[in-house]
């Protein structure tokens, strides 16, 4: 559980470096390459576990 603005902002960049490395993923299996499923799903489930702790805190960040 996010409990401070500071966890939120962690949480935050964690969620953002993930999105990253899964539209990378999603990216290579839309272009044809050799990609892994396991990985790509395994990538997407991390996405949507930090979505859900950021949006549990209240889904803001006050910047700075």
């Amino acid at each position: 559980m996010v409990d401070s603005p500071e966890g939120a902002r962690k949480v935050y960049d964690r969620l953002r470096a993930a999105e990253e490395r899964y539209l990378a993923l999603l990216q290579r299996a839309l272009s044809g390459e050799t990609y892994s499923p396991p990985k790509l799903l395994a990538s997407a489930r991390e996405v949507r576990e930090l979505h859900a702790k950021f949006m549990a805190y209240g889904g803001s960040i006050i910047p700075g």
